[in-house]
């Protein structure tokens, strides 16, 4: 059996895979001056939980910017760079037949944004809260848990009626090696660190992600 067969869905992480930055929240910080690795070592040690870290990482932005609406937000993502390949390979994919899909711990204005662009076929992400005017209330959804990529994945699953052995995942960094442990090919692509390295079946390491397509198709 083919790649091009067997493949009929290829799930991907958005931050350092799509986009070409470790992190769309980082991104939102940096022009604003603020920093989150304070609550990021946090939720790491396991002290808060995902609610809470995108609650702190709003609660820096409004005090620097006490309204902000989310068309702020979507300018500033507007800057973030795509990874380069980006739409070629998901164009070759789809052409195959083969569902792609996000599966994200970043902010839902840029993966909806890359929905739009490039023909996903779902999202999962995290979204900003906001009052009917479209103002950020400081609060935020849920949508990934950073340390549970996996439930998402098998809910797509459960909606397609694919095997994890049909399914390919493209990630980089720890927090994706859950979505690897159900897929039928995992691909560390850039990977973070060794960790990611040993849990995946190939290695990408070059900033394109056309490099993928000889393991898909």
């Amino acid at each position: 059996m083919n790649a091009a067969k067997r493949f009929e869905l290829v799930a991907f992480d958005m931050d350092g895979v799509l986009v070409d930055f470790h992190s769309s929240w980082v991104w939102v910080h940096r022009y604003f001056g603020t920093c989150n690795d304070h609550s990021l070592d946090s939720y790491m040690a396991g002290d808060i939980d995902d609610r809470e870290f995108i609650r702190r990482d709003l609660e820096q932005w409004m005090e620097v910017r006490p309204r902000i609406h989310t068309s702020d937000i979507a300018a500033i993502l507007d800057d973030i760079p795509l990874m380069p390949g980006l739409a070629a390979t998901i164009s070759a994919l789809k052409e195959r037949g083969i569902r792609c899909v996000i599966i994200s711990g970043g902010i839902d204005i840029l993966t909806d944004r890359l929905v739009s662009d490039h023909g996903f076929d779902a999202a999962f992400s995290n979204s900003l809260c906001t009052d009917q005017d479209g103002f950020l209330t400081g609060e935020g959804h849920v949508g990934v848990k950073l340390n549970d990529k996996a439930t998402p994945l098998l809910e797509l699953q459960e909606k397609y009626g694919l095997s994890p052995g049909h399914c390919a995942s493209v990630g980089n960094s720890s927090i994706d090696v859950s979505m690897f442990e159900h897929s039928g090919l995992s691909i560390a692509f850039n990977p973070e660190g060794p960790y990611v390295v040993r849990n995946a079946d190939r290695v990408v390491y070059r900033r394109d992600l056309g490099d993928i397509l000889r393991y898909l198709i």
